[in-house]
């Protein structure tokens, strides 16, 4: 009797799942087939990991991006000295050279042709520039 029950619960969420086009021929004739709830099982198992799985965690690259809050860059540190708008309204030092070849301070990262990016963002940083050769 126990058996008949899991047989039925497992066939009504088999049914009800993303497998319900596999599932119904596979419950239809299950008297004929003794795998019937071993394989049902595992497809719930599929259907219910998917269901619950959480999104990964992302990628340490990430999780280094430029932080929304640094210090302002001290101009007396600085070869270049222009700004720009980013696309949140904050003006922004334009990536630049140090004038002792050491990341200056408010950086956040270190652009391919050796410049050194403010941004705030990561999309767009060091555009123009080499592209991030790394965060800071």
């Amino acid at each position: 009797m126990k058996d008949r029950a899991i047989d039925q619960s497992v066939t009504d969420i088999a049914s009800k799942s993303i497998l319900a086009p596999i599932a119904g021929p596979l419950t239809e004739g299950a008297s004929m087939w003794k795998s019937k709830k071993l394989g049902l099982a595992i497809a719930l198992a599929f259907v219910l990991g998917i269901a619950t799985a959480k999104p990964a965690a992302p990628p340490a690259s990430a999780a280094s991006a430029p932080s929304p809050v640094r210090a302002a860059p001290q101009e007396s540190q600085l070869v270049e000295h222009g700004h720009y708008t980013n696309k949140s309204g904050a003006d922004v030092h334009s990536p630049a050279h140090s004038v002792n070849s050491q990341a200056p301070v408010g950086a956040s990262a270190r652009c391919g042709d050796g410049t050194y990016s403010f941004s705030q963002h990561r999309s767009g940083t060091c555009s123009h520039h080499g592209g991030v050769a790394a965060w800071l």
